[in-house]
């Protein structure tokens, strides 16, 4: 199955660097150029493609020949476990224990070819002195391909004592350093996007085995046709099922002109499922017309949903289930549109609750403090930067929906425009087109409302009519980020016609639990210990609405004239359009009592008229854990970050659990045992959540 090649910076490298967990000792640096193609051949990712496939499929090797690629823009693409041996040189590609690091560059550098200069020059010096500095290896541990075969690579217009030369006055001068992963400086958005890279890759490098390479006599050919630069490789056969949960072709087709993929808030174009504006311009040049058209025929509006699911939800999962749901909504009649963002944050809060549960071993799940296991788990998971995880996967959602912004000459990076506000220009135009006939609906599940508190307000600011309908099920936003964005939108004629809150109450909510470790609802861990300050305020959670006057007023929870409604779970009612009964933070958007709400209000039906049901046992999802079986988690969990003790954990772990045994046999405290247990109990009583 290919794998998911990343595109990363120098800078991105160099942390990455810093960062990967080497089992393997790197003894030199070889130094190759790809002849074929050459620089006016490369055609990004297809490129790195095309040489896996050839080196995978031709040669029978592992995976590709290198460990990077450098682009002639400069950028480099991640290839081979850094911990695998290459496919270097015959007879020079060292072993799982000690061996080359091997980099390829696109060109041809052969006398009167493709010339070697800028940004991929300067990036290969780069690669070659950072590589060299992490190991302690002296100049001459560079190697050129034509130092150890008959090839002319890296090309015979490169000069060997030149680039020594630049490579060590590069090295003289001091390289930059990355920030540790350790640091608790505030960091940018765009190097919060450098560190979110960073994490992708090496989940991907987890993923990948390492494994004792080729044999030893691989090295990479030199050959016109060997990267099949005019002709593409086909998909190994059975790919494509293991590559989309068992999607074939035809339902990848009827699923496309619903869906819209995002990476880091970019039209995604790597892993399970590939979106790009020209995908886009084809939703709403010839998918919606048509749809349009149909609504016509029976005299209605064109309703349309966009509907954005939640961080627990992986891409292979987000996939699956907007297949198995865009049925549902088209028997309807409501046309959805799927944003599956790959937020890829979860999973790796996954693993910091592994972490911080082998912290706090010595502690019953559920002790006689009640809450004392969760203050241990809260305190580790921010030691471990849990709070800069989440703000990785808030910042995905918030470039989805930014325009895009050139470059000031030098002192501001150009910004990209997000995916999402490419949509919402889009839609803007088609709702023009085509005005009174179009109505627009959203839904977004936790993480979701995080993704739609930018994307709404953005395609209100371009244009589009009002949203009819929001429905926010168990709202992972804050409440500060809500109000600035949302809240002067709500009410009829402001932009939002009718909000919805479908949510847990408190008690609900604090006997869920996160992966059987935090017992309390993922609401409650992001009010904990995932925001940058304890207790800050969650809009899903029971306490912080109705702790707050203004979002009291705007839900009409203190019997005041309500722009919205929240729906308490579980509700008296179990079907209808005020239903819900969801009892755990991750099955709202596999409720049928839930959805069937959602839809009623959408469609403007009474709780006797009839719709079609969600058909909950069709896609059999709530069975599934949302922490084990819908997060995409890699091989290997990573352990590479000690936990930084809190004087909580440090002073009173060992303390409490010596108590715990005597506790829970009943038996009688000693005056010291006593005091510690008063000061547990205060320490308790300060962090854990009103009941």
């Amino acid at each position: 199955m290919q794998p998911a090649f990343r595109q990363v910076t120098r800078d991105q490298f160099a942390t990455l660097l810093d960062q990967f967990p080497f089992t393997r000792k790197i003894n030199a640096v070889h130094m190759h150029h790809t002849w074929r193609p050459n620089r006016a051949q490369y055609r990004g990712l297809d490129t790195i493609v095309s040489m896996w496939r050839y080196h995978t499929e031709q040669n029978h090797w592992s995976d590709i020949a290198q460990h990077i690629t450098i682009a002639p823009d400069g950028s480099i693409w991640l290839g081979r476990n850094w911990n695998k041996p290459p496919a270097s040189a015959s007879g020079q590609n060292g072993t799982a224990t000690a061996g080359p690091f091997m980099f390829e560059m696109i060109g041809d550098f052969d006398n009167g070819r493709d010339p070697f200069d800028g940004e991929q020059r300067r990036t290969a010096l780069e690669v070659i002195a950072r590589v060299q500095n992490k190991f302690g290896l002296a100049p001459g541990s560079l190697m050129f391909h034509n130092m150890m075969s008959g090839k002319t690579c890296p090309g015979n217009s490169i000069s060997y004592t030149r680039i020594i030369g630049e490579v060590a006055a590069l090295q003289a001068a001091g390289l930059p350093q990355p920030q540790p992963q350790d640091s608790l400086a505030p960091l940018s958005a765009d190097a919060l996007l450098s560190r979110q890279v960073v994490d992708d890759a090496l989940r991907m490098f987890a993923q990948s085995p390492a494994g004792p390479g080729e044999p030893a006599d691989a090295e990479p050919a030199e050959a016109a046709t060997v990267y099949g630069v005019e002709t593409a490789f086909p998909a190994p056969a059975g790919a494509e099922s293991m590559r989309t949960f068992g999607l074939d072709a035809a339902r990848l087709l009827a699923l496309r002109p619903h869906l819209v993929d995002l990476n880091m808030g970019q039209f995604s174009s790597e892993g399970e499922w590939k979106t790009s504006r020209e995908d886009v311009d084809a939703m709403f040049e010839e998918y919606l017309p048509a749809a349009l058209a149909q609504a016509r025929r029976r005299n209605d509006p064109l309703r349309i949903m966009f509907y954005a699911h939640g961080g627990l939800n992986s891409e292979s999962v987000g996939l699956q289930i907007a297949q198995q749901a865009a049925d549902w909504w088209k028997a309807n009649q409501v046309y959805p549109i799927f944003f599956v963002w790959e937020t890829g944050g979860l999973e790796t809060i996954g693993q910091l609750l592994e972490r911080a549960n082998q912290n706090a071993a010595g502690l019953a799940p559920r002790d006689v403090f009640d809450y004392t296991t969760d203050l241990f788990i809260e305190e580790t998971v921010r030691a471990l930067h849990g709070p800069r995880i989440w703000a990785g996967m808030k910042l995905s959602a918030r470039l989805a929906s930014a325009a895009g912004q050139p470059a000031d000459g030098g002192h501001q990076a150009a910004q990209p425009e997000g995916g999402a506000h490419y949509v919402a220009q889009k839609l803007a135009e088609f709702c023009a087109q085509h005005a009174g006939q179009v109505e627009l609906h959203a839904a977004g599940h936790s993480a979701g409302a995080v993704f739609h508190a930018h994307f709404i307000p953005t395609a209100l600011d371009l244009g589009v009519p009002p949203f009819r309908s929001v429905h926010f099920m168990a709202p992972a936003v804050r409440t500060d980020v809500f109000k600035d964005l949302m809240k002067n939108r709500s009410g009829p004629g402001k932009g939002i016609d009718q909000l919805m809150i479908y949510t847990m109450r408190k008690d609900f909510e604090l006997d869920d639990d996160c992966m059987g470790i935090y017992q309390k609802s993922l609401l409650y861990l992001i009010y904990q210990a995932l925001e940058p300050e304890r207790k800050t305020p969650i809009l899903g959670l029971e306490i912080c609405l109705r702790g707050d006057p203004e979002l009291k007023q705007l839900f009409g929870l203190g019997g005041a004239n309500a722009h919205g409604e929240v729906i308490w779970s579980v509700t008296p009612a179990l079907q209808g359009r005020s239903a819900s009964t969801a009892t755990r933070h991750g099955s709202f958007d596999n409720d049928g009592a839930t959805m069937n709400s959602i839809m009623r209000r959408i469609l403007d039906k009474a709780d006797t008229e009839a719709i079609v049901d969600y058909p909950v046992e069709q896609l059999a999802l709530q069975a599934i854990d949302p922490w084990r079986d819908q997060v995409d988690w890699p091989g290997l969990a990573r352990t590479r970050h000690a936990p930084v003790p809190s004087p909580y954990t440090t002073a009173l772990a060992p303390a409490a659990a010596g108590i715990m045994p005597g506790l829970a046999a009943g038996g009688a405290l000693s005056g010291a045992d006593s005091a510690l247990l008063q000061s547990l109990q205060n320490l308790v009583r300060q962090y854990q959540p009103p009941r």
